[in-house]
């Protein structure tokens, strides 16, 4: 018999439309000529303080490009860190460029203020050196007489806060006013900032709103009206109460209290004219001159209820 070959006919050449190649292990494919290719590629470039749009805006603009009224609108932001930025941002520019303060003075010391209560720390300290770094120089003593009434009333908002931490720092605001214009501080409502501070002083900075709970309501600690009024009720909250209220949360640090009795001195000595060295001179030895009897005269002494 003879030897079965293979034929040439038996590849089928002819009727496959398609024919799919064999793919082998470790072989790649080629790719066709008119493949197209999807492959998208990014990368991230950091440019840290890098200034976008800061053309166009005048000279009076911070490191990072940001005018005026950029700053403002940041005060109001969400995010703490963007806030504080924002802050620092205003005093860099007012100390660079104090003449920008003139076109928004007003709508500039209202921002600030409001941010002397914030609930961060960072954000308050930020505040306070934008004021005392910034606002305050700009403006001058002479600038600033409009707008002092409206800064002592965001005085007195921080220091009867709600939050233990804001009243802290309000001392320090405080004295910041009284060194750029001390004068002014004392003539827009010294009553209610001495109400306070002496509020502070009694009941430590931890319970000094806690009277702002039932005052000028009209009630006394047994819950009636005027006709049972108890006597021992100061301003509609009895003296039991705040005791409690400042066991429970806790009194003022060492360090706490001395800044404020820094600051309520600060304030009495505005109010009454006079100086440190007076007041440490009245005070050595016996506290006071001696009279033409021998009697000890008490000069400058400062009576809360007088």
């Amino acid at each position: 018999m003879g030897k079965k070959t293979k034929g040439v006919n038996n590849k089928q050449t002819t009727g496959i439309d398609f024919i799919r190649a064999k793919k082998k292990v470790g072989r790649t494919i080629k790719k066709a000529n008119n493949e197209t290719d999807t492959t998208v590629k990014a990368k991230r470039i950091n440019l840290p303080g890098q200034v976008l749009g800061g053309e166009g805006k005048g000279a009076a603009v911070t490191g990072r490009g940001l005018s005026m009224p950029e700053l403002l609108n940041q005060t109001q932001h969400y995010s703490g860190r963007v806030r504080k930025d924002a802050l620092d941002g205003i005093k860099e520019l007012l100390q660079s460029h104090p003449a920008c303060l003139i076109a928004a003075a007003a709508t500039v010391v209202e921002k600030v203020a409001e941010r002397l209560v914030d609930q961060e720390q960072v954000v308050r300290t930020a505040a306070r050196g934008a004021l005392k770094g910034g606002v305050l120089p700009a403006l001058g003593a002479n600038g600033l007489a409009p707008f002092a009434r409206r800064l002592v009333l965001h005085v007195g908002a921080a220091l009867t806060h709600v939050a233990p931490a804001v009243r802290r720092d309000a001392p320090a605001v405080l004295e910041a006013l009284l060194d750029a214009a001390p004068a002014l501080v004392g003539a827009n409502a010294p009553a209610a900032t001495l109400r306070h501070l002496a509020e502070l002083l009694r009941r430590g900075d931890d319970a000094a709103s806690s009277s702002l709970v039932s005052g000028g309501s009209g009630f006394g600690s047994g819950g009636k009206d005027g006709a049972g009024f108890d006597p021992s009720v100061n301003g509609g909250l009895s003296a039991k109460f705040g005791d409690m209220t400042a066991a429970r949360v806790g009194a003022q640090t060492p360090s706490a209290r001395l800044q404020l009795l820094g600051s309520c001195r600060r304030f009495l000595e505005v109010l009454v004219g006079g100086s440190t060295a007076t007041l440490d001179s009245g005070l050595n030895g016996s506290g006071g001159r001696h009279g033409d009897h021998g009697e000890v005269v008490r000069e400058n002494t400062w009576h809360w209820g007088g």
